[in-house]
């Protein structure tokens, strides 16, 4: 799958301008100029790059404006390097002139990995995206039932990102989950019009909506993974193949 974010090669000549303040924030510097920019489930890069634009959308923003301006993805990443190329005022603080941005930029990236230690823990190595970009996928009525929720619950660590083809973004829910994946393609096909039963499908969860079914969630570490299936076939074949019957009975 996709999980190139183009936004980040947009931003890493700014964030080269950081004079970093601390041994963490130089480390953090030299991992986000290195990174190819994938957004990948298993690297810290991700988490710190999203913190780190999380913060500097609040400093430029949302300090200034009082609003969240979010229409262009939660963070606003092709407006801020707008901003920040072509009217780098907005990096002003009262009384104190940042002409090239340095200021806020080190700002923001300190502020982002204040909240990731405080969330994740002082050990930038046991940091990774999957850990906090997870794709919520809650049951509507058990999610609000003791154990139930639990039970029904498939959400899991994922990659990509706002900005990915594989679309992994979304709002922020609430302070406690600043970086989960609440916005992605429930339904996925690939279809082959020269062969139609080459055409590939996949949903987020699984065939059964009954949370004890073996087909509850079966699909959602496929989907996950980008993967797919095909759907096509006789009944017999299909039978042959290991395909069971899901009958729906009012």
């Amino acid at each position: 799958a996709d999980h190139l974010s183009l936004d980040v090669r947009d931003m890493q000549p700014f964030i080269a301008r950081i004079a970093p303040s601390d041994e963490r924030a130089r480390q953090a510097q030299t991992m986000l100029l290195s990174w190819d920019a994938v957004m990948d489930k298993n690297r810290a890069e991700p988490l710190i790059y999203t913190a780190f634009l999380r913060s500097l959308h609040k400093i430029l923003i949302e300090d200034k404006t009082g609003l969240p301006m979010k229409e262009k993805g939660p963070f606003a990443a092709t407006t801020l390097v707008s901003l920040m190329r072509d009217h780098p005022e907005w990096c002003d603080s009262p009384g104190a002139p940042d002409p090239d941005c340095r200021k806020a930029l080190g700002r923001a990236l300190d502020d982002g990995l204040a909240l990731l230690v405080k969330r994740d823990g002082a050990d930038m190595s046991h940091w990774s995206w999957g850990s906090e970009h997870r794709s919520l996928l809650q049951h509507q009525v058990f999610s609000h039932v003791p154990l139930l929720d639990r039970l029904s619950d498939l959400s899991l660590p994922s990659s990509g990102g706002f900005y990915t083809l594989d679309r992994g973004g979304g709002s922020e829910v609430s302070p406690d989950l600043p970086f989960a994946r609440v916005h992605a393609g429930g339904f996925r096909g690939l279809y082959d019009l020269g062969d139609p039963g080459k055409s590939r499908f996949m949903i987020a969860t699984g065939e059964s909506g009954h949370i004890f079914s073996p087909h509850y969630g079966d699909l959602t570490p496929l989907w996950n993974d980008v993967k797919s299936i095909t759907l096509a076939g006789s009944k017999d074949e299909l039978k042959n193949a290991g395909a069971q019957e899901l009958k729906l009975e009012p």
